[in-house]
């Protein structure tokens, strides 16, 4: 009995494990390069003060898509990075505007710091 549970446990961390997504899979082939380069860096894996992970999010606003990218907190207020849909950094959009009339359209790109 114990020997057939442990067999079972075996197999049923096999099939996760085997069906598990790596998550560039799920990633839009169209990107702009600035943000498949920060994708492509794997913050979360080289960067050491990087907080809890880092996020790439899509929005709508004012009818433009911007990419924002930031390091994820749950103890501090990070500012993220703002780009256009060409992939060039934006610095010139108030973030407290941006973040009030945005609309969140997907998650592109996640990592957690483990």
């Amino acid at each position: 009995m114990k020997k057939d549970l442990l067999s079972l446990g075996f197999l049923i961390l096999l099939l996760t494990t085997a069906c598990s997504k790596d998550k560039s899979q799920d990633l839009d082939p169209n990107l702009p390069g600035a943000i498949q380069e920060i994708i492509d860096s794997d913050p979360c894996k080289h960067d050491k003060d990087i907080g809890q992970g880092y996020i790439i999010q899509l929005y709508s606003w004012k009818g433009e898509y911007i990419y924002t990218a930031s390091v994820i907190c749950i103890n501090c207020m990070v500012v993220p990075n703002l780009y256009d849909e060409k992939g060039n950094q934006l610095s010139d959009i108030d973030f407290t505007g941006f973040s009030k009339n945005a609309t969140l359209i997907k998650t592109v790109w996640r990592c957690d710091k483990k």
